[in-house]
């Protein structure tokens, strides 16, 4: 009887264990289930949001297609026998997206494969998006939680701006900032921080590697144009935040130093410049060196303040939308009769727009001087769960928790010509003051700046 019942007893332990081994194997086909729907999601969002907002024409499908082959191309996965990426351009979003899943559940049992499908997912964009243009990024889910807890961390920098080039970064010091009286200088390239390698990493990422506590030390190790390599031990600078720009006395007239422009920018710059006395300077300097940019609407305040009615301050042209054109619309409030504006090749985006619109408008007042800018002429949204990319009521969103920068348009100078790629020349030597180079970009050529629709199939 006792033998029996121990036997019963093996019996329904046994049968317990195959129930539990069942149960665990769902469990983990249903969690391995909820990750391909997360990472197909990402994928779906992504490519909707570039669909209806890239300035290129980029279908959904496309997208998606051009992702995943980035994990083979890129070196994201490797090996001798891996499935080719599937081409999905000639599907609809749905197919393209069951097509996707496959994939990415075929890549994520791969022997020595260890990143989920939603890793998988957000390293293809990643890597995608930097091929759609030289601004477009996806920052992944993990890159853009650090990045947030960083800016969210009191510190301070060293006041230098950084200039990616194919994957390089290169720096653009701001005058008398702790990285100009260190040794950098503008075009040296930054190869580490702190011993971690900068290349293709994202400028946000690398800002908060380069920030810290006021009064420490970060080592960057750089690249002279010469080749030759230093490391830098640079002390942070004191202040937990380096104002926008500050206003200096000079002889004869007044020095606006501009580290990056801010909304609000023009009435700030005015209650400064009345608090010091110097609205009816007939001598003003603007400096823009080292300036990468920052708030569109901010450099058009400032110029605005300079300019009269009527007066074309930027055309911005977007894929789908007629031309906007931004004019100066109240009487000028700043009249020097001399304005120079300092520029370097650190000097891009917002700086150019302010440069331009100030050269082409009262040429016979406004001088700029230096070397060639940049040439960043492209409009951007910053998309994610947290900062939805929104203009009127056209409101566009990612809720998977990375961030998406997208180039949704073009920006062009009075006169309907970019600086875009080709940067601005300083008219104070330039042939005849012209700030724009023979091959610059002009609004009318339709086939480089108006792209055509996305053109998809129907699901």
């Amino acid at each position: 009887m006792s033998g029996s019942n121990g036997h019963r007893s093996r019996r329904m332990l046994a049968t317990m264990l195959v129930c539990a081994l069942l149960s665990a194997r769902a469990a983990n086909a249903q969690a391995d289930d909820r990750e391909l729907d997360a990472a197909v999601e990402t994928l779906r969002e992504c490519a909707s949001v570039i669909e209806k907002r890239c300035y290129f024409p980029l279908s959904a499908p496309m997208v998606i297609t051009r992702s995943l082959a980035e994990l083979q191309q890129s070196g994201i996965i490797s090996g001798t026998d891996l499935p080719p990426a599937p081409d999905l351009v000639q599907k609809t979003e749905a197919e393209a997206l069951q097509g996707a899943r496959a994939h990415l559940a075929l890549l994520a049992t791969l022997p020595g494969q260890r990143l989920s499908p939603i890793e998988l997912a957000e390293a293809a964009l990643a890597a995608y998006c930097r091929k759609i243009d030289p601004y477009t990024r996806y920052e992944t889910t993990e890159d853009a939680a650090r990045i947030d807890k960083a800016r969210a961390t009191a510190g301070s920098g060293i006041g230098m701006s950084l200039k990616e080039r194919d994957g390089a970064y290169y720096c653009y010091p701001y005058p008398d900032s702790v990285a100009a009286l260190s040794g950098i200088r503008p075009g040296d390239k930054l190869i580490s921080v702190d011993g971690r390698a900068v290349k293709n990493q994202s400028v946000d990422l690398l800002a908060t590697w380069i920030k810290g506590p006021p009064g420490t030390d970060v080592k960057l190790r750089i690249e002279k144009s010469t080749g030759r390599q230093q490391l830098l031990p640079i002390t942070r600078e004191a202040g937990l935040q380096s104002p926008a720009f500050k206003i200096e006395k000079d002889t004869g007239g007044v020095v606006l130093r501009v580290r990056r422009f801010e909304y609000g920018m023009g009435e700030k710059v005015y209650q400064a410049l009345q608090s010091e006395n110097q609205t009816t300077t007939r001598l003003m300097t603007v400096d823009l060196r080292g300036n990468q940019g920052g708030s569109l609407m901010g450099a058009v305040e400032l110029a605005a303040l300079f300019l009269e009615p009527g007066a074309e301050i930027v055309t911005i042209l977007e894929r789908g939308f007629p031309a906007r054109k931004i004019e100066a619309e109240k009487p000028a409030v700043l009249k020097p009769a001399q304005i120079s504006i300092l520029q370097d090749e650190g000097t891009a985006s917002a700086s150019e727009v302010f440069i331009a619109a100030m050269v082409m408008n009262i040429p016979d007042r406004a001088a700029s001087q230096g070397s060639k800018t940049y040439g960043k002429g492209v409009l951007q949204l910053v998309i994610s769960d947290k900062n939805n990319g929104q203009e009127g009521t056209d409101i566009v969103t990612i809720k998977g928790g990375g961030v998406l920068t997208l180039t949704t348009g073009m920006i062009f100078a009075k006169g309907g010509l970019s600086w875009n790629e080709t940067g601005l020349l300083p008219s104070t030597t330039a042939a005849g003051g012209k700030i724009f180079t023979a091959n610059a970009i002009s609004i009318n050529n339709t086939t480089v700046s108006r792209p055509k629709p996305v053109v998809k199939l129907v699901d």
